[in-house]
């Protein structure tokens, strides 16, 4: 599945079952404010995997890191970050090449 669609699929199912709750709740369609925080703080299925949104009504994303192998011109999964979980992983016996040859990332200036 295509990840935009995918996201919208979540998305939409994500307003169904916080509207189904309020609408359970004797609550109205319209109650925009009451729909939306039934939003937050929840875990569901999705197509996409698991959803979870936080108390900000954020998404707890996955993000994979990549890195362009000088060798084969191809890019590599070198880390992970789950956001579920909040936790970064590298990927062992991956390296991150930097630009200019650094064994690591530019000083913070």
């Amino acid at each position: 599945v295509n990840s935009f669609v995918g996201a919208f699929h979540d998305a939409v199912l994500l307003y169904a079952l916080a509207l189904n709750e309020t609408l359970a709740e004797n609550g109205s369609i319209s109650d925009g404010d009451t729909i939306t925080k039934k939003m937050w703080n929840r875990t569901f299925a999705g197509i996409t995997g698991n959803v979870s949104i936080d108390a900000n009504g954020d998404r707890n994303a996955d993000y994979s890191l990549l890195d362009l192998n000088p060798e084969t011109n191809k890019f590599e999964v070198v880390a992970n970050y789950f956001g579920n979980k909040r936790k970064y992983e590298p990927v062992p016996n991956k390296t991150i090449h930097w630009a200019g040859g650094r064994l690591g990332p530019p000083p913070d200036t």
